[in-house]
């Protein structure tokens, strides 16, 4: 993968485990590369015989979130999943905007983002969720303005939440 414009580059591997150049990278970590234009990222598989599943984000490297300096550029780091809330992932180069949350149960939850905007992008992982009346399937995604309220409908349900 040739990258086009600097910026954050960052898996979340859901099943298995990915291979980003030659760093292992397992279920339950997340992978943050800074990336400049031109660079190229290699991702593969290190099992031949391995369903793998994983979310790519990038976020734009502009002149409020430049990636110019930042050392180290590379970061892997385990996170744990808190049952029933949001966690906030340890991205903090990227502004705390990245929530991840796990829920073990049929039940309404607030949502309660430490960040000063009224939006949020919500990623469902799998299993329905429900967010401001609006239901979300396994990989259904919804950009809302003051979000507050959210109800997991199944357990062991996961929702990725980014917020600008």
């Amino acid at each position: 993968m040739s990258i086009e414009q600097p910026c954050y580059f960052i898996l979340l591997p859901l099943v298995c485990a990915l291979l980003v150049n030659e760093h292992i990278v397992d279920a339950g970590q997340i992978f943050c590369q800074v990336v400049k234009s031109g660079e190229q990222l290699n991702i593969t598989t290190p099992f031949d015989d391995e369903y793998i599943n994983f979310i790519e984000v990038s976020v734009r490297a502009d002149k409020n979130n430049s990636a110019q300096g930042y050392e180290p550029p590379l970061c892997v780091c385990d996170f744990s999943l808190t049952q029933n809330s949001l966690t906030l992932l340890s991205l903090d180069f990227l502004l705390e905007c990245f929530y991840i949350g796990k829920f073990d149960r049929r039940a309404e939850y607030i949502l309660d983002l430490k960040h000063t905007s009224p939006k949020v992008l919500a990623f469902n992982l799998n299993e329905p969720f429900e967010i401001e009346g609006r239901l979300l399937y396994e990989r259904d995604m919804v950009l809302l303005w003051d979000c507050e309220a959210m109800e997991s409908l199944t357990s062991e349900s996961l929702l990725l939440a980014i917020t600008p």
